[in-house]
């Protein structure tokens, strides 16, 4: 069995001042306020700091490992654990943040491929130094089963759970390509 260790960053960029956001916790809480993603200056774990005001001298600071979800402004982040994005191969992903790209029937999260297959992650603030930013999709279903879609065989794999053949025809006569797939998929839920 393969292990990839993974830790997947956001793709926002870190600010010095929290934005209106919220945060789930493993336990299920929901809790709303101003939202600053990091990295912890002692340790290096990721983490989200939680203000209940802009002027909050005591915000409290949860590390992403214990979070269902977050969201920074307009942008939602899933956080998987223990998870094995191929159905062929047993490679594992023990943590990994996905951006939440549709909600519906079936859920839609993107992550970037960065110079092939590799999980690692940008630096918080967005820089890098990889030369190549690849966006992978994933699509879950309302039991939960997950698959990435590969870019070889996106057809194939967005036929696990629906009928893509159907649904590009309704959305177009031309031929989908691995970007046109969150247009299909935001279709596909609103049917």
């Amino acid at each position: 069995m393969k292990y990839i260790v993974a830790v997947m960053t956001s793709i926002i960029a870190s600010s010095t001042f929290a934005q209106n956001g919220y945060i789930i916790t493993k336990e299920g809480s929901l809790i709303k306020g101003f939202i600053r993603y990091q990295r912890n200056f002692h340790d290096g774990h990721l983490e989200v700091e939680v203000w209940k005001s802009k002027k909050d001298k005591n915000p409290i600071k949860y590390p992403t490992k214990r979070l269902k979800e977050y969201a920074i402004k307009k942008d939602t982040f899933k956080i998987i654990t223990n998870y094995y994005p191929f159905k062929e191969e047993a490679t594992f992903i023990p943590y990994i943040e996905l951006k939440v790209e549709s909600r519906g029937k079936l859920n839609l999260y993107s992550t970037l491929e960065l110079n092939g297959f590799n999980w690692s992650a940008p630096a918080p603030n967005g820089m890098n130094g990889y030369a190549s930013q690849v966006v992978t999709y994933i699509l879950e279903n309302a039991n939960g089963n997950r698959l990435v879609v590969q870019r070889d065989r996106m057809i194939q794999d967005l036929d696990y759970f629906l009928d893509y053949n159907k649904f590009a025809r309704k959305v177009s006569d031309k031929k989908f390509k691995y970007r046109d797939i969150p247009a299909l998929i935001k279709y596909y839920n609103q049917q």
